[in-house]
């Protein structure tokens, strides 16, 4: 039986062991494809206002409890026993494996990938959030314009906290963070339409088009998102999948394999509106993230349909600042 830490055991105690599998009636509702797009092209993390609002909300935001007092009998203490399932057996076995590699060095992360079959390369400046983006294909721009801060900087990313029911609830904040964002973005759209509109109409306008979430939804989306980010440590990658073993609706596929043929451990949820699956494909040995994907359930018959992915080739640092489109011939 694995080692459980007692941050973990804190959080499992509340939590169902028994199933991590979702339930499989399907509900009727849509993920918007905006927000879906968004959250795979943008550069993806933890920022630092969510990190800062989740250490203020503390235990009272997770729901966490205490777990029950070991019994005392002729003087020897018993704890209580914690039955794992093979699901978070394997998360553990890849916070592990996360947590037991080296903190890479280098001012500029540099991840090439491919997103939705263009090729494409971000640098990221730890120091400043800047990110360049170069990309290879038909149709699409060669170079983007530097995003100025399109990133948390290293520092910001650090503050991510490694305890669990802390880091639980930085990422439920930070979703509830994007969320307000993508409701904002969606109101000026809606203003440009509708102009007559008035302010509390567009807002409640925009709201309804915005996907119902549960906290549970939140965690799985923001941690499946910053187990890519090149900024995050070893130890925060560790309590990440950590989180994940503790959440309800978590599936795992130990024998999996990522759409370039590598061996990996896939992490999917099902949404709790039934209509969107995220997946994430992650190295056995390192705890590395291969490729995120977006799918939708099968329905009526038909067979699971994939909507976008991202193939993650090579994550690697330098101090050399990028100078020049990688793809310019």
């Amino acid at each position: 039986m694995p080692v459980i830490d007692e941050d973990v055991l804190r959080e499992l105690m509340h939590r169902s062991t028994d199933d991590l599998r979702a339930p499989s009636g399907v509900a009727a509702g849509i993920v918007t494809r905006h927000r879906r797009h968004r959250r795979r092209v943008q550069v993806l993390g933890i920022a630092a206002t969510g990190v800062a609002a989740a250490t203020a909300v503390g235990l009272a935001a997770s729901g966490a409890v205490r777990p029950p007092a070991a019994s005392h009998a002729g003087g020897a203490v018993h704890l209580p026993v914690i039955h794992l399932t093979a699901a978070q057996q394997a998360l553990y076995k890849l916070s592990r494996a996360a947590g037991a590699t080296a903190a890479p060095a280098g001012r500029y992360a540099v991840v090439t990938l491919t997103e939705d079959g263009v090729q494409t390369t971000r640098v990221i400046d730890s120091v400043t959030g800047n990110t360049w983006i170069y990309q290879l294909a038909r149709g699409v721009p060669k170079t983007w314009p530097e995003y100025r801060a399109g990133s948390p900087t290293q520092a910001q990313t650090d503050s991510l906290p490694t305890d669990l029911t802390a880091l639980r609830a930085a990422l439920i904040a930070q979703a509830k963070q994007d969320q307000a964002i993508a409701i904002k973005d969606a109101i000026a759209g809606l203003k440009v339409r509708e102009p007559k509109a008035s302010a509390q109409q567009l807002a409640k306008q925009a709201a309804r088009q915005q996907a119902v979430q549960t906290d549970d939804d939140m965690v799985f989306e923001q941690a499946t998102d910053a187990l890519w980010n090149p900024l995050v440590s070893p130890a925060q990658r560790a309590a990440i999948y950590k989180v994940l073993a503790a959440t309800p609706g978590v599936v795992v596929n130990s024998s999996a394999r990522d759409s370039t043929g590598r061996p990996a451990i896939e992490v999917s949820r099902l949404t709790s509106n039934g209509f969107d699956i995220p997946e994430t494909f992650q190295d056995p040995g390192t705890g590395a993230v291969l490729e995120t994907a977006f799918s939708y359930p099968a329905h009526a018959g038909q067979v699971k349909s994939q909507d976008g992915s991202d193939v993650y080739l090579s994550v690697t640092r330098t101090d050399t600042p990028p100078t020049a489109n990688p793809y310019r011939r």
